[in-house]
C-alpha cells in the first residue's frame, strides 16, 4: 500500500493487545492474493484484512471468555456434588480455584482430580458448563462473527468482479463524467 493510500485510510482498527505485525501479514497476504491496481483495490484488499481481522478477534474473544469461566464452572458442578461426604468441607468456589491454581502441589491436585472423577466432572463437561454461563454472549459473538462472513464473501466477490474487468481491459473505476453530469 503506498504511504498516501495508509494516511488516507488510517491505522488498522486494532484493540489494546492486538499485534499490529500479525495485521500487516495478513493485509500482505491480502494484497498478494488479489493484486490491487487501483486505489478502489487497496480499499478493497483493506476492508477485507479489517473483516477477517475483527472475524478472528471474535473467535479468540470467544475462548477466551469460556476459559475464564472455568473455575465458576467447575465451583456450579461441585455445588450439585456438595451434598455428598466425599466432598471437602471447603466450598465449591475454593476447590475449584485450588484446581486451577498453577500452584497447587500434585499431591493435591491428585486429590481433587480424584474427587472430580467420583462425581464424573471430566473437563469436557467443565468447559461445556463454562459455555453455558457465557452461551448468550458466545452466541452475540457468533452473529457477529457471520456478518463478517457474510461482507467478507461480499467483498471477494468484489474482488473477482474487478479482477475480472481489469483482465478484459475495461476501466472498473466509476467514469468521473457521469458522476459529475457531464
Amino acid at each position: 500500500m503506498s504511504r498516501s493510500t495508509a494516511e488516507l485510510l488510517g491505522a488498522p482498527p486494532l484493540l489494546r493487545g492486538e499485534n499490529q505485525e500479525q495485521y500487516q501479514g495478513l493485509l500482505a497476504a491480502i494484497r498478494e492474493q488479489i493484486n490491487p491496481e487501483t486505489f478502489l483495490d487497496e480499499i478493497l484488499a483493506r476492508d477485507m484484512a479489517d473483516k477477517l481481522w475483527e472475524k478472528f478477534r471474535y473467535q479468540r474473544s470467544s475462548a477466551t471468555l469460556v476459559g475464564t469461566l472455568f473455575i465458576q464452572a467447575l465451583a456450579s458442578l461441585l455445588e450439585m456434588a456438595k451434598r455428598s461426604p466425599m466432598i471437602s468441607p471447603k466450598s465449591p468456589l475454593d476447590l475449584a480455584k485450588e484446581y486451577y491454581d498453577g500452584d497447587t502441589k500434585p499431591a493435591r491436585l491428585k486429590e481433587l482430580t480424584d474427587i472430580l472423577d467420583r462425581f464424573g466432572i471430566s473437563e469436557e463437561l467443565i468447559r461445556a458448563k463454562a459455555m453455558q454461563l457465557c452461551g448468550n454472549d458466545l452466541a452475540m459473538f457468533s452473529r457477529m462473527g457471520a456478518h463478517c462472513e457474510a461482507a467478507l464473501r461480499n467483498l471477494q466477490k468484489e474482488s473477482e468482479r474487478r479482477a475480472k474487468k481489469n483482465q478484459e481491459g475495461i476501466d472498473v473505476e466509476p467514469d468521473k463524467r457521469k458522476a459529475n453530469g457531464d
